[in-house]
């Protein structure tokens, strides 16, 4: 959390933190920033629909953490979806959101909400725009019935 606040300081990241109703606790919490991505790694169907440029504008998921008391309840999945829409909601334009996992069990929770690796770079996840509000709507409203 320390390095995410100073990210935050320098104007690199934002920082979003999750508490509870009651509680100043941290629950958990995420960051995002701008970043731009090489084509060249990305699959043809999703090149061709993209500009002809050698990168594309991107959002970079950039830490995730939750509580350990927290794990397993949806909250990653929830922080996840507040972050696209963040995203979203934002007026600068990006094509893809990524996120660089930690270990082969982060990767396997980011494709649980439909991000792909780089080939390449298997730590490397991205998922694209019009996928990723796709893929968040389904897995919220799964989480909430």
């Amino acid at each position: 959390m320390r390095r995410a606040g100073q990210d935050m300081k320098r104007n690199v990241a934002t920082v979003i933190v999750a508490t509870g109703d009651d509680s100043p606790s941290v629950l958990g919490f995420y960051t995002l920033s701008a970043a731009s991505v090489d084509l060249s790694p990305l699959p043809d169907a999703t090149r061709k629909k993209l500009p002809r440029y050698g990168r594309i504008p991107a959002v970079l998921l950039g830490r995730l953490a939750v509580a350990k008391g927290m794990r397993r309840t949806g909250l990653g999945g929830l922080l996840i979806a507040d972050a696209v829409k963040r995203a979203c909601r934002g007026e600068i334009a990006w094509a893809v959101f990524v996120v660089r996992a930690k270990h082969d069990d982060a990767v396997a929770f980011y494709r649980h909400f439909g991000f792909v690796p780089f080939e390449g770079d298997p730590l490397m996840l991205w998922i694209a725009r019009k996928a990723a509000l796709s893929a968040i709507g389904r897995r919220i409203t799964a989480h909430q019935a």
